[in-house]
């Protein structure tokens, strides 16, 4: 009887459990690129995995004018989701693990592994990397807190960019001005602010500089 009542309980805490996890999950743009190296789902729940170019050393090398050439950088994975409560987790890898590693190796994430698919649970947000037999296959994952982000996307001092592929080349803000780039939207540009004070740039969107050359953003 003893041994029943034990099970119930553990069977409602799991329920229980269940129910209270929330995720957010942003659908990536239908013209954005994914990546070619894993799948991911939470709680079951497909998640767009995006490829962002990076370099293949662990060192740069900075100085004017310089910028890595293309042969130097490789494609890395990455993607994001918001949550609460506890959640499970599912990686695909395209290639066959051989090892693996989710660093920082402090936040304690205990997976399995079962052919190619990896699995764990989180519990509270945060930011690491699993890395399917060496960094240079790595996938970024950003498990960010839920927030509520309270702005109007019609005010004239609110610059918003919502789900989509965004060509915006500069964007330049004013004094008191927000920059708000909403999850699932991607805007390719940069940010140019020239004595101003109190601006802000929010939102769970990309920002990617990456058409823009390093001379060009400078002037």
């Amino acid at each position: 009887m003893m041994m029943k009542a034990k099970l119930i309980i553990a069977l409602l805490l799991l329920f229980a459990g269940g129910i209270n996890a929330k995720v957010v999950l942003y659908p990536g743009p239908d013209k954005e690129p994914k990546s070619n190296d894993f799948k991911m789902f939470v709680n079951d729940q497909p998640v767009f995995v995006y490829q962002a170019r990076v370099s293949k050393y662990p060192i740069n090398q900075v100085w004017p004018g310089y910028q890595r050439p293309i042969n130097q950088t490789e494609i890395a994975s990455f993607a994001y989701f918001d949550f609460s409560g506890k959640i499970e987790v599912k990686i695909i890898s395209d290639k066959p693990i051989q090892t693996l590693n989710i660093r920082p190796t402090p936040f304690g994430i205990k997976p399995t592994i079962k052919g190619n698919t990896i699995s764990f649970s989180l519990s509270k947000p945060m930011q690491f990397v699993v890395e399917v037999n060496g960094y240079h296959n790595a996938l970024h994952i950003f498990a960010n807190p839920i927030e509520t982000f309270n702005i109007k996307k019609d005010d004239h001092k609110v610059h918003y960019f919502g789900p989509g592929i965004h060509e915006a080349g500069r964007i330049k803000l004013k004094s008191d001005e927000t920059l708000f780039i909403d999850g699932g939207a991607v805007v390719y540009g940069t940010v140019e602010g020239l004595n101003v004070n109190h601006i802000k740039i929010m939102g769970r969107g990309i920002l990617d500089a990456s058409k823009i050359g390093r001379n060009e953003a400078k002037t």
